[in-house]
């Protein structure tokens, strides 16, 4: 047949360009006993925090409650101007409240925030008029957040930004990656703010483990939570976390931040087509 006198396949070369800094960051590696001893310990550390919002703190109802309560249908009752009832005599919160950050977007904003912070060692000194213009943002940007505190995880963050983080504990398998694929860089950098002190761990709990923070805090969704150095009643958890969790790594950073150059990868790939018939 006339299509079976020969054939001839056509290859060819496919260049592209492979920039040096975008290995993937990889989770420091917990072992699965390591991960349960810390999850007991964390959620002991939280449990007073839950007592505490199920026995003093009223959790809201919706508006037709505030609106019932504003009506004075229940005159034996005192409300605040929010239509909250105002207990008589509610005792303080946990201390460890102000030392903790609770949700995604308080531990982001505070690892955002030591970001911007100038590594004493790996950055140039600024300028005093560069420096005051800095110093005035980050206070400005506190101050916003912190008129925009409403509830547990935003009071955290404010109250505890005079301290840095020692650890982020993520229940990385009850949650879709791309709500913490970046906080292995994220952290990473936030730890440059003070080279002085332990690198900040990113703690991978185990599966199921979002369901014991929520109950230990009785809150309906518990993403991540931040513990701060220094934090009260927490040496063993500390202790055992500097112990077995390993710091983040990052090898292109670390080539980045020696100053030395990485030229662009070029990859070359062979690729043929379709075998064509004559």
């Amino acid at each position: 047949m006339k299509g079976n006198k020969g054939t001839t396949k056509t290859t060819k070369t496919t260049y592209s360009l492979d920039s040096p800094f975008t290995e993937a960051a990889t989770w420091p590696a917990i072992s699965p006993n390591d991960q349960t001893t810390i999850l007991e310990l964390l959620c002991s550390l939280l449990t007073p925090i839950g007592e505490h919002r199920s026995n003093h703190i009223e959790s809201s109802k919706g508006k037709r409650e505030k609106q019932r309560k504003r009506s004075g249908l229940q005159a034996n009752e005192k409300y605040d101007a929010n239509g909250f009832a105002v207990q008589a005599s509610t005792p303080p919160r946990p201390e460890i409240t102000s030392w903790l950050t609770v949700g995604f977007n308080s531990t982001n904003r505070l690892l955002e925030r030591l970001v911007k912070r100038p590594s004493p060692e790996f950055s140039a000194p600024l300028s005093e008029e560069t420096s005051t213009k800095r110093q005035a943002s980050v206070v400005a940007e506190s101050n916003q957040d912190h008129g925009k505190s409403t509830n547990l995880e935003s009071t955290n963050e404010d109250t505890s930004t005079k301290n840095s983080l020692l650890a982020v504990f993520v229940p990385r398998f009850d949650q879709p990656s791309t709500m913490h694929s970046h906080l292995p860089l994220l952290i990473t950098t936030a730890s440059l703010a003070t080279p002085s002190q332990h690198t900040i761990r990113l703690v991978s709990l185990p599966k199921g483990a979002e369901a014991r923070l929520c109950g230990a805090l009785q809150l309906p969704r518990v993403g991540l939570v931040g513990l701060m150095r220094d934090a009260p009643n927490a040496a063993p958890l500390v202790d055992f976390i500097l112990e077995n969790v390993p710091s983040v790594e990052i090898p292109w950073l670390e080539h980045a931040r020696g100053g030395q150059y990485l030229p662009v990868q070029i990859r070359a790939t062979q690729t043929s087509d379709p075998e064509k018939t004559k």
